[in-house]
């Protein structure tokens, strides 16, 4: 069972924010950009797949985003620089895994990735016009890609047999 946390710079002030059940897995929260809320993955729904949570940074408030989102898996969901959109990966049927983007009340979910293979880890730059984001697209090796925020303008941004992945952009 994985929970999350929070405490002060010094260490003080430990408070658990999440409790689940026994096998629950919750994971890769993060911050919006304002500090106001923690988006994370888990699979406290019970069937089997990461959801997208968001909850206010005391743990309040917690709400399942893109309830209608069956195969959203919620690795490495991120917010937008503005906190208006969550970026996401989610698993399809056929064993592939997709970078989705949706607003920040889970409408308008938009798929920027559509190939065989996974795709994942992904990240906005800065300013929220690109996405950084891990693909195993060409000959099945880990690379870094870059794309536009709408999914057009794909970079390859690495080409070597050793796995890329976890990419962060410089502000």
């Amino acid at each position: 069972m994985d929970e999350i946390f929070v405490m002060n710079r010094d260490g003080s002030g430990v408070t658990q924010l999440t409790s689940g059940s026994v096998n629950e897995q919750t994971n890769y929260p993060y911050f919006s950009p304002d500090g106001t809320k923690i988006i994370f993955s888990s699979d406290r729904a019970g069937v089997g797949l990461d959801h997208i949570y968001v909850m206010d940074a005391n743990g309040a408030n917690l709400t399942r985003m893109g309830e209608d989102i069956e195969n959203d898996t919620g690795d490495h969901s991120r917010f937008s620089p503005n906190g208006n959109k969550i970026l996401f990966s989610g698993d399809n049927v056929n064993g592939n895994a997709d970078i989705y983007l949706m607003n920040y009340d889970g409408s308008n979910r938009t798929r920027l990735t559509n190939v065989s293979g996974l795709n994942f880890n992904a990240s906005f730059s800065s300013d929220g016009t690109k996405i950084l984001f891990t693909s195993d697209r060409a000959e099945g090796n880990f690379d870094l890609y870059l794309m536009n925020v709408h999914g057009t303008g794909l970079v390859r941004l690495t080409n070597h047999p050793a796995e890329d992945s976890m990419g962060v952009m410089a502000p």
